[in-house]
């Protein structure tokens, strides 16, 4: 490379420096501008909290303003009706008096005519006999005295209380006045408040407004740093490249030097007689040196801004490829476990089968010793029969249940769906506990040759354990004809998932019934018998008494241990 080419590359490396301190410089800036909005906003947020604040204690003093003056009213009111009641009173009083007055006018003029034209009877020598009415009308006179003093008496509370009550009316009408000033205050108060959050809410959106469309912004910077790092990455691909190249031009200028002063070296051995040759080639041998070295240096240069540069880029590509490597090695580690764990998963096995063929004549007719090698043991078959209830039972039933539309009771609608699965499995469990006997029947028939009507006589002779073993190690592959049989002897076509559940229970009986003694199933509990919650559980109603049974129970024999529960419903319990 030339020299001017060099010096266009380091231009071009400085510009690029350049641009990415701007850009550094930019970003810096836009962090500090996001602080400060994010500061504004928090600082509007704080005045609208407070905005609400203050509107939340005004509607609560006015509130409390309202609560007073209600109170208030109704003391006037209250007072209103006493006074009422009493101007009522005042007026009766006044009526009875009136009336009063009238009666007593009129007893007193009669009583006088009466004094005027009647006389007392005088005899002779005697006192004269005092008049009967006289004495009434002066009764009279005094009582009317007294009436009249009760009545001026009553006239004088009557006007003290007027006066009270034109008091007390100018001061409730003061109150009134007082309140009314208030509650406009207030109202102007509040008009005021409600102008000033409506502007902070206008200021708010607009404030919102703007952080969008920074955010827009700053996005379609975040894509434009996205693009500038690509630029760079793809100037320094081509960096490396010319860095490549420039390698390989000194090489090969080496080279050339290298050929030159050995070609120096041979004219100068044949031409060293002249000296004014000589120095002159020295001369231009130094000035090739000096070039050279000159060339060296820019180049060295140019290698450690490249690598200046090539290391920002490098850091996060060389911690991604020291992490794959770490995951690498882990999954290598984890498959290397793995495949230790299956050696020792087959060894283990192994040496099961081993120890259950060792123990075979000792494990038979002892059903609480299980042959470990066997894959239909009890505990594989307990795993199987309680995957059956988990999964195919709930689906069989969730699509009976939907399918009774005609009834609308949900209850009726579960009881009915567990009745028909039951019967389904009642069924399956006869048919398997009937081929199992009958083949018995048929292989001691065949071998003592005799019929069937004349098998118990004979029978006792026949060891019945090699029998049942041959039947029991056979069991899996047997099968599919016992399936093909059941179907064959059933009309009723089964399909989908009735199908997959019947095969199902075929498989589990069968199994169940060819283990020596076979495993029990029990589901005769009658309507009404108490829930044995060591035998059963209850399905979806909690009571003390059993209403139908939904899934029988599983023994290890017809008497033996509880393998797996029954599921029942209960009755249920009345409030």
């Amino acid at each position: 490379m030339t020299p001017v080419e060099i010096t266009e590359l380091q231009e071009s490396a400085k510009k690029l420096k350049e641009e990415l301190s701007k850009q550094q410089e930019e970003k810096a800036i836009l962090i500090k501008e996001n602080t400060v909005r994010d500061n504004l906003i928090e600082t509007l947020k704080d005045n609208n909290r407070k905005l609400e604040q203050d509107l939340n204690s005004h509607k609560e003093t006015e509130t409390h303003e309202k609560i007073e003056t209600k109170k208030r009213s109704m003391e006037i009111e209250f007072l209103e009706e006493k006074l009422r009641k009493a101007h009522s009173e005042i007026t009766k009083l006044k009526e009875t008096i009136v009336e009063n007055e009238k009666k007593f006018q009129n007893d007193y003029k009669r009583t006088n005519d009466e004094d005027k034209y009647e006389k007392t009877v005088m005899k002779d020598g005697e006192e004269e006999v005092p008049n009967e009415k006289g004495t009434k009308s002066e009764e009279l006179l005094q009582e009317l005295k007294t009436v009249q003093n009760q009545l001026i008496e009553e006239q004088k509370a009557y006007q003290k209380t007027k006066k009270e009550e034109r008091l007390e009316r100018e001061e409730l009408q003061k109150l009134k006045e007082e309140l009314l000033s208030e509650k406009d205050t207030l109202a102007n108060e509040l008009i005021t408040v409600r102008t000033e959050k409506q502007q902070k809410n206008e200021e708010l959106e607009t404030v919102q407004n703007q952080l969008i469309e920074e955010q827009k912004g700053h996005q379609k910077t975040k894509k434009e740093d996205k693009l500038e790092r690509e630029e760079l990455q793809k100037l320094k691909e081509e960096l490396l490249y010319e860095k490549d190249t420039l390698t390989n031009e000194l090489i090969k200028v080496r080279a050339e030097k290298q050929q030159k002063n050995e070609e120096l070296e041979s004219i100068g051995n044949d031409l060293i007689k002249s000296s004014d040759f000589n120095e002159r080639k020295t001369r231009e041998c130094e000035a090739l040196k000096d070039q050279f070295a000159q060339m060296q240096n820019e180049l060295k240069q140019k290698n450690e801004e490249l690598e200046s540069i090539g290391n920002d880029l490098i850091k996060s590509s060389d911690f991604y490829e020291r992490k794959t490597r770490e995951c690498e090695a882990l999954k290598d580690q984890f498959a290397q476990m793995q495949n230790e764990l299956k050696q020792k998963n087959e060894e283990l096995d192994d040496l099961r089968n081993r120890l259950s063929s060792l123990s075979a004549s000792k494990l038979d007719g002892d059903p609480n010793i299980t042959d470990l090698g066997d894959p239909n043991r009890p505990l594989k078959l307990v795993e199987r029969y309680q995957q059956l209830y988990d999964n195919l039972w709930t689906d069989i039933f969730d699509e009976l249940t939907d399918s009774y539309t005609d009834v609308n009771d949900s209850g009726e609608k579960e009881k009915m769906a567990a009745m028909e699965i039951m019967s389904i499995f009642e069924r399956v469990l006869q048919f398997c506990k009937h081929t199992v006997e009958d083949q018995e029947k048929t292989i001691i028939s065949s071998l003592m040759c005799c019929s069937q009507d004349n098998l118990d006589q004979n029978a006792g002779s026949i060891d019945i354990s090699t029998i049942r073993n041959i039947r029991k190690s056979n069991a899996q592959q047997t099968l599919p004809s016992i399936v093909q049989q059941y179907a064959r002897q059933n009309d009723q076509e089964l399909t989908g998932l009735m199908k997959d559940f019947a095969e199902e229970c075929i498989a589990i009986c069968w199994l169940t019934q060819v283990q020596d003694p076979p495993i029990a199933f029990e589901f005769n509990y009658d309507h009404g018998v108490t829930l044995d919650k060591d035998l059963m559980r209850e399905f979806t109603v909690s009571g003390d008494i059993v209403d139908y049974v939904v899934w029988p129970t599983m023994r290890l024999t017809l008497d033996g241990p509880v393998m797996v529960k029954s599921v029942v419903q209960p009755i249920k319990k009345k409030r």
